[in-house]
């Protein structure tokens, strides 16, 4: 992980870098340090390198969801970062891919919480906000849908669906 860590800050760091080179930097750097059971320091990572509204979303749904995924050393209790995220999906004049997203990680914390009304109602905005794919539904759908079926202990349904995304997947 040293070198993705040693990358990460050289992307982070070189001036006039686009901020997608400056959000793969922040994306290599916390992912390394989850990985080296850093969890806290990685999403410090991310909300440090929040300086822009797409990298805000990225450090918000960093906050919320490994814990939604039960990622051993993630609470899931970034200050503030599921208000955000909820303003986010209520922000009209946002684009409806970022609204989804907001919305996706949302509907993930109300999986782990076991709040199913919250649950259903951020899968239903989920729904309306993802763009289709080849399928003719959205990506962070069809993981919703196969989270879902997990939730039901129907293994073989969720990973029928989430087979979906790799079959829909350009060749």
């Amino acid at each position: 992980y040293d070198a993705q860590l040693y990358l990460g800050h050289q992307l982070i760091g070189r001036s006039g870098s686009p901020d997608s080179l400056r959000r793969s930097g922040l994306n290599s750097v916390g992912v390394a340090l989850a990985a080296l059971g850093l969890p806290g320091k990685s999403i410090e990572t991310f909300a440090n390198g929040a300086d822009d509204p797409e990298s805000r979303l990225f450090a918000d749904m960093w906050a919320v969801v490994p814990a939604a995924l039960g990622l051993e050393g993630f609470d899931g209790r970034g200050p503030g970062a599921a208000l955000r995220l909820a303003e986010v999906v209520d922000d009209f004049h946002a684009d409806s891919l970022r609204r989804a997203r907001a919305a996706w990680a949302l509907a993930l914390a109300a999986a782990d919480a076991g709040d199913d009304r919250a649950f259903e109602r951020r899968m239903a905005e989920v729904e309306a906000l993802s763009p289709p794919d080849r399928l003719g539904t959205g990506r962070l759908t069809t993981l919703l849908y196969g989270l879902e079926a997990a939730r039901r202990s129907d293994w073989d349904g969720a990973l029928a669906i989430l087979s979906l995304i790799h079959i829909s997947e350009p060749t």
